[in-house]
């Protein structure tokens, strides 16, 4: 029997990203999220002024077969907007947000899938850290997992237990 599969929908909301979009793309499609996990992209372009709109439709196009949604704002409405057209397009069963100016990694998925997969949690956040050593000031980046647990469910009496003298 084969390993269950679960598709991670990742959304990407871009405004004017002409210089990072195609790596961007390139980077979620080559992370590795482990077995069982699939992956969708939804590319919501924010009513870029530049050249983000041709960038991901040539990318698209010379990645036929990559899961990649692409919608787009006639107007700039602003990132959360834009956030929240991608929710509404998302077929997969968890959700993760990529800014598409290549701040964060995208292998930095990985480490929060473990606890979205156990079942424990309604929300899993994950957090880049940069802390800059002294004297050389050199960045070291690491990064943390945050999640909110899920509220254990009050058992109910039901007509019967009601009924029951004891």
């Amino acid at each position: 029997m084969g390993e269950a599969v679960h598709t991670l929908s990742i959304i990407i909301p871009a405004y004017n990203e002409e210089k990072t979009i195609a790596e961007l793309l390139q980077r979620v499609l080559d992370a590795d999220l482990g077995t069982g996990i699939e992956r969708e992209l939804i590319v919501v372009n924010d009513c870029s002024t530049d050249s983000t709109e041709q960038i991901v439709e040539d990318f698209i196009a010379h990645h036929a077969d990559a899961p990649i949604v692409y919608l787009k704002h006639e107007r700039n409405y602003g990132k959360g907007m834009a956030v929240r057209t991608g929710i509404r397009a998302v077929t997969g069963d968890y959700i993760v947000m990529q800014d598409a100016d290549l701040e964060l990694d995208p292998n930095d998925f990985k480490k929060m899938l473990p606890f979205l997969l156990s079942g424990e949690y309604h929300v899993v956040y994950g957090l880049s850290l940069i802390h800059i050593s002294e004297p050389t000031r050199q960045a070291e980046i690491s990064y943390a997992v945050f999640c909110l647990k899920k509220k254990k469910k009050k058992q109910t009496k039901t007509a019967s237990d009601k009924n029951t003298k004891k």
